[in-house]
């Protein structure tokens, strides 16, 4: 995992509207959903990803830490996939978005999954993590109040 520069940092989370998972019990995701005056972190992830299963108990841990909103956007995905996938790891998200084109991903600049935005109470990315979410930076992030 690396914090990796992007042209994004400083500046507002793009605009987007992604339709829920077919058949989760989640409501789908939109910009609207992530500036809500709080902090919140967006994660990239996908079923077909490895490394995304490594990160899912480090996801978990942020979300039951209770301070941070927690949005997915699965990539690239198959619905069916995506709901096993999450059966399986758990789901720390409070909605999920599906990129099924990656459109949205590509807005973002994503290369690749897994990746992590933090997003400040005012809509502007404050961090980006390229790769698994690791214990220290779940630690900090954790620690960041609304």
């Amino acid at each position: 995992p690396a914090k990796r520069p992007s042209a994004l940092l400083g500046q507002s989370a793009p605009d987007f509207v992604l339709p829920a998972i077919t058949g989760l019990d989640r409501p789908g995701l939109a910009r609207r959903d992530i500036v809500a005056g709080k902090a919140v972190v967006v994660n990239f992830w996908a079923s077909w990803c490895l490394p995304c299963r490594a990160e899912a108990a480090e996801l978990d841990i942020l979300s039951q830490a209770g301070k941070l909103a927690l949005m997915g956007i699965d990539y690239k995905d198959e619905s069916e996939n995506a709901r096993a996938f999450l059966k399986r790891t758990g789901n720390p998200f409070q909605r999920i978005g599906a990129d099924e084109t990656g459109r949205t991903a590509i807005d973002w600049g994503v290369s690749g999954v897994p990746e992590s935005f933090l997003i400040g109470p005012d809509g502007r990315i404050l961090e980006h993590v390229e790769g698994p979410l690791s214990e220290e930076t779940v630690r900090r992030w954790g620690a960041i109040t609304r």
